[in-house]
C-alpha cells in the first residue's frame, strides 16, 4: 500500500547573492523519500550537509545530487555553492542591427573551434551572474547619462577582480547600489560604437592608458551597462621567442611550377633556388639569432589579392591561423586590381584588417607588413595604414623594386617577361633583410 505523507519544505536563502541555500524539511511525520538537488555546472566545490552533518555528495548526469533517507520534523539541509569571479573570452559573431524586443526565431551559431570569426570580448561573471558596467540614467528614465564613461576594455591579462558584499536591502528595488559588486581592472579606449548598430572594436586593446578599477554589478540590476567589454591585447611575441613563422603572400612568396611561363620552382618566384628565396632566408637569418630553426607555413593567398572584398578570411584561413604563428609576414598587393576610388581603398583595407584581426584572435604575433615591391602609390599607404591600426611593423620595399638589379632578369634569362620581372637571388636577399632588420629591430 501507498501512504501519501504530506511535507512542507522552506527554503531561506540570498542566493544568487549569497553562496547558501538553507532547506527546512517538515515531514507530518517520519518518512522515507528522496531529494534532489540541482548543482550548477559553474559550481566546482559544491558542499551538502543534514542538520550539520557532511553528507557525500554525487553529481548525477543531469547535475543533480540526491539525498535518500527518513525524514523527520525539523530537519534541515544546507546547500553550499561557492562562487568564483571569473573572465571569460570570446568572439561576437553577431550579424545585423540589434535587438528590436520583437519575439522571432533567431538562429543559434555554435561556435567553431580555433574560430577567428567575429570580435573579440570578454564578460566577468561571479558564479550564475553575469556582471555589467552601470551606466545610470538621467531625470528621464529612459535616457543614460551622457557624462558617464564606459568606453573601457577589460584587462584580460590582469582582471584584479575582487567582490564586494552589502546587506540586502529591505525592499528590493533593482538599484544600482546592488548588494553584490565586482571590481574590475580596465583601460581607457578610444571607441564610439554606432547606436543603431553597435560593433566592438576590430582588434583587442593596446595597453596605452593607465590601468584603472571599475564597479561591477549584476546585469539585471542595471538599465543601461556594458557587459561585453572590449579586451586588451596580449602582450607582443618578442623577436628571441619566435618559433613559428605564417608567411601569406602571392607569387613572391611561394609559385608552383608552371611550364607556359617556363617556371619550374615550387618555391617564391624568381629564386634560383628555394634556400635563395626571401622566406628561406628570413627563417635561416631568425635561426641564427633565436638559436632554433623556426617552424613555418607559407601559402599563396594571390586569391584574397584579386577578391579582396568578398573573400572568407576566416574561412579560407583557418587552418593557417591554428598553426599559432609567433611571426606573421605579410607579403601581398601586387595582384591587387588598380584602386581607382575611396570605396576600392576602403574595402582593400577592411579586407587586410581581417587578415590581421585572424593574426590577433588568440594571442599577439609580431606582425610584418610589407608594400608592394613595386611601389604603388594607391595600394601602398592602404597597407601601411592597416598595419599601423593592428600594431605591426611595415616595411617600405618600393625602393628595392626600382633597382633593376633586384629583377630576375638581371641575373638570368627567361621566357615570360613577368617571371623576369621578380626578385632575382638578390632582390629576394635584399626583401629577406629589409625584413629580418625589421623584426629584430
Amino acid at each position: 500500500m501507498l501512504f501519501c505523507v504530506p511535507v512542507v519544505i522552506t527554503c531561506k536563502t540570498d542566493y544568487p547573492f549569497n553562496e547558501t541555500i538553507e532547506i527546512s524539511v517538515q515531514p507530518a511525520r517520519e518518512a522515507a523519500f528522496p531529494l534532489e538537488f540541482r548543482i550548477p555546472g559553474w559550481c566546482v566545490v559544491p558542499a551538502l550537509s543534514v542538520n550539520g552533518s557532511a553528507v557525500a555528495l554525487e553529481r548525477k548526469p543531469r547535475g543533480f545530487a540526491r539525498i535518500q533517507r527518513t525524514w523527520k520534523p525539523g530537519d534541515t539541509v544546507r546547500l553550499h555553492l561557492p562562487m568564483t569571479a571569473t573572465v571569460q573570452t570570446g568572439r561576437d559573431a553577431a550579424l545585423g542591427a540589434p535587438y528590436d524586443g520583437v519575439h522571432r526565431a533567431t538562429q543559434v551559431r555554435i561556435p567553431e573551434d580555433n574560430s577567428t570569426r567575429g570580435l573579440p570580448y570578454a564578460s566577468v561573471s561571479y558564479g550564475p551572474l553575469l556582471f555589467a558596467l552601470p551606466i545610470p540614467d538621467t531625470v528621464d528614465a529612459n535616457t543614460p547619462d551622457p557624462s558617464a564613461r564606459w568606453q573601457f576594455a577589460l584587462d584580460v591579462q590582469e582582471p584584479g577582480l575582487t567582490v564586494e558584499r552589502a546587506a540586502m536591502p529591505a525592499t528590493w528595488d533593482w538599484p544600482l547600489k546592488a548588494p553584490l559588486k565586482l571590481q574590475a581592472n580596465v583601460v581607457e579606449i578610444a571607441w564610439n560604437p554606432d547606436p543603431k548598430t553597435p560593433r566592438l572594436p576590430l582588434l583587442p586593446t593596446a595597453s596605452l592608458k593607465p590601468r584603472e578599477a571599475v564597479t561591477l554589478i549584476p546585469y539585471g540590476c542595471t538599465k543601461f551597462r556594458i557587459s561585453m567589454f572590449p579586451v586588451t591585447a596580449e602582450p607582443q611575441v618578442k623577436s628571441s621567442a619566435i618559433r613559428r613563422i605564417l608567411f601569406l603572400g602571392n607569387s613572391i612568396t611561394l609559385h608552383g611550377p608552371k611550364a607556359d611561363i617556363g617556371w619550374t620552382g615550387n618555391w617564391g618566384m624568381a629564386a634560383s633556388s628555394e634556400e635563395k628565396d626571401y622566406v628561406h632566408l628570413v627563417t635561416t637569418a631568425l635561426a641564427q639569432d633565436t638559436g632554433s630553426t623556426p617552424q613555418i607555413m607559407v601559402r599563396n593567398i594571390a586569391d584574397f589579392e584579386r577578391n579582396y572584398a568578398t573573400y572568407d578570411v576566416d574561412g579560407q584561413l583557418k587552418d593557417l591561423f591554428a598553426f599559432d604563428p609567433d611571426l606573421v609576414i605579410l607579403a601581398i598587393g601586387e595582384n591587387v586590381p588598380a584602386l581607382g576610388s575611396e570605396d576600392a581603398k576602403a574595402q582593400f583595407k577592411a579586407g587586410v584588417m581581417n587578415i590581421l584581426r585572424c593574426a590577433l584572435a588568440k594571442r599577439h604575433p609580431l606582425m610584418v607588413v610589407r608594400s608592394c615591391f613595386w611601389a604603388d602609390a594607391a595600394k601602398d599607404p592602404v597597407l601601411s595604414q592597416a598595419c599601423q591600426e593592428a600594431g605591426g611593423i611595415f616595411v617600405n620595399v618600393g625602393p628595392l623594386g626600382r633597382d633593376a638589379a633586384n629583377a630576375a632578369r638581371s641575373e638570368r634569362s627567361f621566357t615570360h617577361d613577368g617571371v623576369a620581372g621578380h626578385p632575382g637571388d638578390k632582390g629576394m636577399k635584399a626583401l629577406a633583410d629589409a625584413i629580418v632588420q625589421a623584426v629584430l629591430k
